[in-house]
């Protein structure tokens, strides 16, 4: 599809309408598939991390896609060679939410890099909150419920489930 440099009379509408459509590409680019086999048989490691507060991507749609995952592959306990997931409370798409106590500075990147090149597979991430407080987020499928402060002190606690 020639971009306006190359044509500079084409409209917006006509370039759009070169282009394929959303359902013509939609099984290339689709993330809803629950099929990692191949991925997971050439030793790929994939951690996702999704923010509680996301504007754009709804911590329950990725909630239940690991879920689906897990269905699909044998239960939660099948997909942990390859497979962790975090839900960092107040944390929307891009950071954490204005305004709102939330989770920063976890570090999934370099828990990443230690599972492949070190087999260092991660457990609980460390994050922080707004006044450096380090707290655990606890990978799928328990659950970190909150961080709140205690009623008597000025510290926080982190409430997980499994």
């Amino acid at each position: 599809c020639p971009s306006t440099m190359e044509d500079p009379t084409q409209t917006i509408s006509a370039r759009n309408a070169a282009r394929p459509s959303i359902a013509a590409i939609g099984p290339d680019v689709d993330a809803t598939g629950t099929d990692l086999s191949s991925f997971a048989a050439r030793g790929g490691k994939l951690i996702l991390v999704s923010g509680l507060s996301d504007q754009f991507v709804s911590a329950r749609t990725a909630w239940d896609w690991c879920e689906r995952l897990a269905a699909d592959n044998g239960g939660a306990d099948a997909l942990r060679p390859y497979f962790r997931a975090y839900f960092l409370p107040g944390r929307n798409h891009g950071g954490r939410v204005p305004g709102r106590e939330g989770v920063d500075n976890v570090p999934a990147a370099q828990a990443l890099v230690d599972w492949c090149e070190r087999g260092q597979a991660p457990g609980a991430l460390a994050g922080a909150l707004s006044d450096g407080t380090r707290v655990p987020i606890a990978p799928w499928p328990q659950k970190t419920v909150s961080y709140r402060p205690l009623p008597q002190t000025r510290s926080k606690v982190a409430v997980t489930a499994s």
